[in-house]
Protein backbone atom coordinates (compact mmCIF):
# COMPACT_ATOMS: atom_id res chain seq x y z
CA UNK A 1 0.00 0.00 0.00
CA UNK A 2 1.07 3.81 -0.62
CA UNK A 3 -0.02 7.34 0.08
CA UNK A 4 -1.10 8.96 -3.22
CA UNK A 5 -2.43 12.38 -4.21
CA UNK A 6 -4.13 13.48 -7.26
CA UNK A 7 -5.37 16.34 -8.66
CA UNK A 8 -8.78 16.51 -10.10
CA UNK A 9 -8.59 18.01 -13.62
CA UNK A 10 -11.10 19.68 -15.97
CA UNK A 11 -11.30 16.48 -17.44
CA UNK A 12 -11.88 14.43 -14.66
CA UNK A 13 -14.58 11.65 -14.31
CA UNK A 14 -15.60 12.90 -10.11
CA UNK A 15 -15.45 16.80 -10.94
CA UNK A 16 -18.99 17.65 -9.49
CA UNK A 17 -20.21 13.92 -8.23
CA UNK A 18 -20.78 13.47 -4.68
CA UNK A 19 -18.18 10.20 -3.40
CA UNK A 20 -20.88 8.00 -2.98
CA UNK A 21 -21.70 7.98 -6.56
CA UNK A 22 -17.97 6.93 -7.57
CA UNK A 23 -17.25 3.92 -7.87
CA UNK A 24 -13.99 3.57 -5.57
CA UNK A 25 -11.63 0.30 -6.08
CA UNK A 26 -11.74 -1.93 -2.78
CA UNK A 27 -7.64 -1.56 -2.35
CA UNK A 28 -8.38 1.87 -1.54
CA UNK A 29 -9.38 4.34 1.14
CA UNK A 30 -10.11 8.14 0.57
CA UNK A 31 -8.28 9.72 3.52
CA UNK A 32 -8.62 13.71 2.63
CA UNK A 33 -9.55 15.82 -0.28
CA UNK A 34 -7.39 19.01 0.19
CA UNK A 35 -9.47 22.27 -1.31
CA UNK A 36 -7.42 25.78 -1.41
CA UNK A 37 -6.54 25.69 2.25
CA UNK A 38 -9.35 23.55 3.69
CA UNK A 39 -8.84 20.28 4.33
CA UNK A 40 -11.75 17.47 4.10
CA UNK A 41 -12.44 14.43 5.24
CA UNK A 42 -14.45 13.15 2.50
CA UNK A 43 -17.61 11.21 3.44
CA UNK A 44 -20.58 10.29 1.03
CA UNK A 45 -22.04 13.29 0.55
CA UNK A 46 -18.23 15.11 -0.02
CA UNK A 47 -18.77 16.25 -3.74
CA UNK A 48 -15.14 16.55 -5.71
CA UNK A 49 -14.41 19.82 -7.74
CA UNK A 50 -12.16 20.50 -10.07
CA UNK A 51 -8.76 21.64 -8.57
CA UNK A 52 -9.71 19.29 -5.44
CA UNK A 53 -6.47 16.97 -4.34
CA UNK A 54 -7.13 13.73 -3.31
CA UNK A 55 -5.52 11.77 -0.81
CA UNK A 56 -5.90 8.26 -0.58
CA UNK A 57 -3.97 5.01 0.97
CA UNK A 58 -3.99 2.53 -1.96
CA UNK A 59 -2.63 -1.15 -3.47
CA UNK A 60 -0.75 -1.13 -6.10
CA UNK A 61 -3.63 -2.19 -8.35
CA UNK A 62 -5.95 0.12 -6.84
CA UNK A 63 -3.42 3.32 -7.22
CA UNK A 64 -3.96 3.18 -11.35
CA UNK A 65 -7.96 2.95 -10.94
CA UNK A 66 -8.04 5.80 -8.29
CA UNK A 67 -5.60 7.99 -10.98
CA UNK A 68 -7.59 7.08 -13.59
CA UNK A 69 -11.16 8.53 -11.71
CA UNK A 70 -9.62 11.69 -10.40
CA UNK A 71 -7.12 12.47 -12.84
CA UNK A 72 -7.65 13.97 -15.77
Amino acid sequence: YSIVQVHVGAQSRAAGKQIKDLVIPAGAVLIAVFRGEETIIPRGDTAVQEGDNVLALADEKAQAAINKLFGS
